[in-house]
C-alpha cells in the first residue's frame, strides 16, 4: 500500500516492513512508481542488488515491498518503457569474489595435522563443484573417509568415490560404533548435514581438533566442538 495510506486505518494496510524480521538477508521499501527513466533505472537497479544479495554465500531470501497506488494495473503505451532492458543478463552485473587462505594459514593446519592418523571429513551443503575433486583427493592422501551429505554433490559425479560414504547414518547409530572410530580430527566443509546420528556421534567422541572450512560470515557449529573456523570458498 502507498505511504498515505499506512498507520491510519486503511483497509488491507499492515505494517509489512520488515515484516519477516531477521529471516530476511536483506529488505528495501521502494519508492512510488512514476513515469521517468530514473525511476526506471532506480527500480532496475534495486532488483539488481536484490538478485545479487540473495544469492551472496550464504545465500537466502530477500524482502522487496512495492507500494502502488491505483490504479494497479500498469500502463503498457508509455512511450520508451522497455527502452533500458537487457534482455539475457542483468541490468547491474554482480560479480562475488572468493575468499581464500593465506599461505600463513595453510602452514597453521599443516602443523595441526601433522602425525594424525585417524581423521574424518564431512561435508555439508553448498560444495561448489570445483571442490569435490579437491576434497577427494584431500581424502586419499589423508586416508580419511568422507561422510557426504545428499546436498554436497559428492555422491554422484565423475570424481573418485573410493572414499565417499553415504550411508553414515545407518551405522553410526549403531552401539558397536565404540571408541575404535573415535576420530582424532574432524575436517567438516560447509554447513553441518541433517544427520542427528551424525551430531550426537561427535558430540559424543570429541576430537582434538575439528577444522570448519565454510563460506559466508556464519558460524555454523551446532557441535560446539570446532577448534579452528575457516572462512574461505
Amino acid at each position: 500500500r502507498p505511504h498515505e495510506l499506512r498507520d491510519i486505518g486503511a483497509p488491507q494496510a499492515i505494517n509489512q516492513n520488515h515484516l519477516f524480521g531477521q529471516y530476511a538477508k536483506w529488505f528495501v521499501d521502494t519508492a512510488l512508481p512514476e513515469e521517468s527513466a530514473d525511476m526506471n533505472r532506480y527500480i532496475r537497479t534495486v532488483a539488481s542488488r536484490a538478485v545479487h544479495t540473495a544469492q551472496a554465500i550464504p545465500s537466502g531470501p530477500v524482502h522487496i515491498n512495492v507500494p502502488l497506488r491505483e490504479p494497479i494495473v500498469p500502463d503498457l503505451s508509455i512511450e520508451d518503457l522497455w527502452s533500458q532492458g537487457k534482455r539475457g543478463k542483468s541490468y547491474v552485473a554482480a560479480i562475488h569474489g572468493e575468499a581464500s587462505l593465506s599461505e600463513k594459514g595453510f602452514e597453521e593446519i599443516v602443523k595441526r595435522l601433522e602425525g594424525t592418523t585417524k581423521g574424518l571429513i564431512i561435508c555439508g551443503d553448498q560444495m561448489s563443484l570445483k571442490a569435490v575433486d579437491s576434497v577427494c583427493r584431500l581424502a586419499e592422501s589423508l586416508s580419511f573417509p568422507v561422510l557426504a551429505d545428499p546436498l554436497s554433490q559428492l555422491r554422484s559425479g565423475k570424481h573418485s568415490k573410493e572414499n565417499v560414504i553415504e550411508t553414515y547414518d545407518t551405522f553410526l547409530k549403531s552401539d558397536k560404533v565404540d571408541e575404535r572410530f573415535h576420530p582424532e580430527v574432524v575436517i567438516r566443509f560447509g554447513a553441518m548435514p541433517v544427520s542427528k546420528p551424525l551430531l550426537q556421534f561427535l558430540k559424543a567422541h570429541e576430537p582434538k581438533e575439528m577444522f570448519v572450512v565454510d563460506q559466508g560470515k556464519g558460524w555454523r557449529d551446532p557441535t560446539l566442538r570446532s577448534t579452528v573456523m575457516i572462512e574461505a570458498d
